[in-house]
């Protein structure tokens, strides 16, 4: 029986002793599982940046984390940013310096040509600089752009009025007009330009005068000398059909319309017989054409020849102008009306070249209303 309790006996110490040697192996191996994590958790703070900064409204809080930085990633020092900063804040000074000095260094080498004097805009010069110290070197390139568009702008303000050269649409090259071999010149050594978007009087101080000017001008007549010019091109290297169809809108003061045909029946002739395509209908046309001359909707069916001379006149111009004509010649714009109908239709006729760049020509003997266009020849 004693036996029997020592074998009892024993079991259990041994098993005590596999349980006391279990729990040493679970802790060793709780010991060698803690270590691994903390191993991995060092390994992985290795990759993350030291430190950063939170910015709040009213502090800065800065949060440091444990680990060493790595090798590959760049060590973010507040003093390097603002050495950097300072870096590019002296390249962009450099820029501007470089800049305002090329300015001074022009303006210098010009006076020193031309014997004249240039201001250098100092101000405008340091607006650049901050701009430019302010927006970074980023906006070098559109900054410059700009100082040298205002540099150009100097350059073409400086130095009395600055014109472009414009070709006239009309011209007399030293024209002559003799009507035969035996008499004198009617018109001569005639040198005259006509530009668009310009009123013009040409002051035809006798009849012969009158009816040879505006002969040459609308090419019904052929100058015994010198040239007339349409634009780049001699006048007789056209056809009467090309000039007159065309180009060309000529307004006598007699017999301009046919006293049989109504406005619109007249202005639906002249685009038949020009030859030209239109977009729209034509009756449409020389009906909103009418209304542009100020011409009474209600008496555009009425025959010519029961319109008031003001309305005749108004009608005439815009038969005139309904094949788009680059000069418009006028003969007597005035004559057979009153003074209330007289205004009105100069007012028409000033107002014509700022449309579509008409060139006006009126052909008149009353001095006084020559001096009242844009500019008078005198024959």
């Amino acid at each position: 029986m004693s036996d029997d309790k020592t074998i009892d006996d024993k079991i259990i110490d041994d098993k005590a002793d596999s349980k006391s040697i279990d729990d040493k192996k679970a802790v060793e191996a709780d010991d060698a599982v803690a270590a691994a994590d903390a191993a991995g958790e060092s390994a992985d703070a290795a990759t993350t940046f030291p430190k950063f900064d939170i910015v709040y409204d009213d502090a800065v809080e800065t949060v440091t984390l444990t680990g060493a930085p790595d090798a590959n990633v760049p060590d973010v020092d507040a003093s390097d940013a603002d050495d950097k900063a300072a870096g590019d804040d002296a390249d962009v000074e450099s820029i501007a310096a470089e800049s305002a000095a090329a300015g001074v260094a022009k303006a210098a080498e010009k006076a020193a040509t031309t014997g004249g004097t240039e201001t250098t805009d100092t101000a405008d010069t340091d607006d650049i600089a901050a701009e430019r110290d302010g927006d970074g070197s980023d906006e070098a390139e559109a900054v410059e752009a700009e100082h040298a568009a205002s540099h150009i702008d100097n350059e073409l303000g400086t130095g009395g009025d600055f014109a472009f050269r414009s070709y006239p649409v009309l011209a007399l090259k030293h024209a002559s007009y003799a009507p035969d071999s035996k008499g004198g010149d009617v018109i001569h050594d005639a040198n005259m330009e006509f530009h668009a978007r310009r009123l013009y009087a040409i002051w035809a101080q006798s009849d012969a005068e009158h009816v040879a000017i505006g002969g040459l001008l609308s090419g019904l007549m052929a100058p015994t000398s010198g040239k007339v010019m349409f634009k780049s091109q001699e006048l007789n290297e056209l056809t009467p059909a090309e000039y007159r169809g065309h180009f060309m809108g000529l307004i006598p003061q007699r017999y301009a319309l046919r006293p049989d045909l109504s406005a619109v029946q007249n202005l639906v002739l002249t685009m038949e017989a020009s030859g030209r395509n239109f977009l729209k209908a034509k009756p449409i046309l020389a009906a909103e054409m009418l209304e542009t001359v100020g011409f009474p909707e209600e008496k555009n069916d009425k025959p010519v020849r029961d319109l008031l001379e003001v309305e005749r006149r108004k009608a005439a111009i815009a038969r005139a102008l309904i094949c788009e004509a680059n000069v418009i010649i006028i003969d007597e714009p005035t004559g057979q009306l009153g003074e209330q109908a007289g205004h009105e239709i100069m007012k028409l006729l000033r107002r014509l070249p700022k449309r579509d760049d008409h060139c006006v020509i009126i052909v008149t003997g009353d001095k006084a209303l020559a001096e009242s266009a844009d500019h008078m020849f005198a024959l």
